[in-house]
């Protein structure tokens, strides 16, 4: 940047900087040119010179994402200078700053994280949310800054930031070393962070030395891990040595595909190929078909036996006697046979073999269609109330049939089906979603699997054990399906 430019910037002198322009039309467009270069906006943002920095950004908003010879953008250099006016006006136009990487791929988050500005770093999140997502070159989001920095009121910050955003897979993420938060706070001998992450990571997972956080604690003799030691083993934490052994990536892939692997594995696919449109059309078809089926139980063909119902010949003959004295016209009664009995509500063709068969395919159809129903729907709490009104559907349905049937081995064996049919669906889908939130920590939260895991590895019984390698299969599998 020439001496003039210089000055202009010096002088906070937006009509010079116009001026500038008049003389020559390319000024910004030749800086622009070079890749790695201090531009204007390099020069306002350091000196905090707020309005000629947004003027810049106005005319040129590149410059904002344009890094100098030592690898800092403008929001970079604004942040080193301390210059927080000047970071909230640029971010409050240009939300994205947030995210442009720097040197060492450290973004401003990433920065604000080591600082104790946690007044910044919480508008930072605000302004934008998707930037905790970004990693240095060594892996480490702005949470595993916040540790390894030992900032605590950093940490406390964005904890509660992920937690009330939903968020609180980043918790899991691991650095190039394969540690996660509590590795790093425990080599860090840094109790306090020790007692926030506790109950918020896995207490067992080991990095790529095969190492968990108590096999860390264990090896080093400060007064101060101590505590962290007694801490961890009083909830649950173990030693690599007495975890389940998993197997590798290429044993995985070696070894026999198991049943239940396989079918998981249609599964996805299935998951995979399903388009928004096509799961849309599923579900239309799905209720159409339920409704039909559904009023085929409460309108049954052939109806159902309505009047008097299962009135007894005695009754019926003294009425008639009644009317007989009354109009003095004597009626014709026939003989009524003491068997013959029409409930009321009951199907009039329900002695029919065809009906039996229409009954069944029709149940048959409305389970198959609850089920593609409850399959479709997203495993999410908002969907929740869906899935309980389907049980209750199914519930009514399964009522309808034993209302409107005599009772016998038929309607016993057909009310039963339909409920074993429904629950598989619903084991089915409940085993599915397990599976996926062990494997992404997503879903609802990821607590699910967190609070399930530090739970488990607190039991030491073979049979767990067994379990623990089994699930971890289904992980595998579901991360190389996908």
């Amino acid at each position: 940047m020439d001496q003039m430019s210089a000055q202009t910037v010096q002088n906070q002198e937006i009509n010079a900087l116009y001026a500038l322009l008049k003389q020559d039309p390319n000024f910004l467009e030749n800086i622009d040119q070079k890749p790695f270069t201090d531009t204007p906006l390099h020069a306002a943002a350091s000196l905090g010179h707020t309005h000629l920095a947004l003027e810049i950004m106005n005319l040129k908003p590149s410059f904002g994402k344009k890094l100098n010879q030592d690898g800092f953008s403008p929001l970079h250099l604004a942040l080193q200078n301390g210059h927080s006016q000047t970071v909230r006006r640029m971010i409050h136009h240009h939300p994205e700053l947030i995210r442009v990487p720097g040197r060492e791929k450290i973004t401003p988050l990433h920065y604000v994280a080591e600082t104790h500005d946690t007044q910044l770093l919480a508008e930072f999140l605000l302004a934008c949310p998707s930037s905790i997502q970004d990693l240095t070159i060594r892996g480490d989001t702005a949470i595993h800054v916040a540790v390894k920095n030992k900032n605590i009121r950093a940490l406390k910050v964005l904890l509660g930031w992920l937690h009330r955003t939903n968020k609180e897979e980043v918790l899991s993420r691991r650095n190039e070393e394969g540690n996660t938060l509590l590795h790093i706070a425990v080599i860090g001998n840094q109790l306090e962070a020790v007692k926030v992450l506790i109950n918020k990571v896995k207490r067992n997972e080991k990095n790529l030395r095969g190492l968990t956080a108590y096999d860390i604690a264990v090896q080093t003799s400060s007064e101060e891990n101590k505590e962290i030691r007694s801490l961890l083993h009083r909830v649950g934490a173990r030693k690599a040595e007495s975890l389940p052994q998993f197997d590798t990536l290429s044993k995985f892939l070696s070894s026999k595909e198991g049943i239940i692997e396989r079918f998981l594995r249609a599964f996805i696919y299935i998951e995979k190929e399903l388009t928004l449109e096509m799961r849309n059309v599923l579900l239309v078809v799905a209720i159409l078909i339920a409704t039909a089926t559904y009023q085929g139980v409460l309108s049954p063909p052939g109806g159902v036996w309505q009047g008097e119902g299962t009135i007894s010949p005695t009754i019926k003959t003294t009425n008639a006697l009644k009317d007989t004295a009354s109009t003095g016209i004597s009626p014709s009664v026939a003989p009524i046979s003491p068997h013959f009995k029409n409930p009321v509500g009951k199907v009039v063709m329900s002695s029919k073999s065809s009906f039996t068969q229409f009954m069944s395919a029709n149940s048959i159809a409305f389970i198959l269609s609850t089920g593609v129903i409850l399959l479709v729907l997203h495993g999410r709490p908002y969907t929740i109330i869906l899935h309980a009104s389907l049980g209750f559907l199914a519930y009514g349905y399964s009522t309808a049939i034993e209302t409107i049937f005599l009772p016998n081995f038929f309607t016993r064996f057909l009310v039963m089906g339909c409920w074993i049919a429904f629950a598989s669906v619903f084991a089915l889908k409940a085993f599915l979603y397990t599976v996926k939130s062990l494997a992404f920590n997503l879903w609802w939260q990821p607590r699910y699997s967190l609070v399930a895991t530090n739970f488990i590895y607190q039991i030491r019984t073979k049979y767990l054990q067994s379990l623990i390698i089994f699930a971890h299969r289904l992980k595998m599998q579901h991360q190389v399906s996908k």
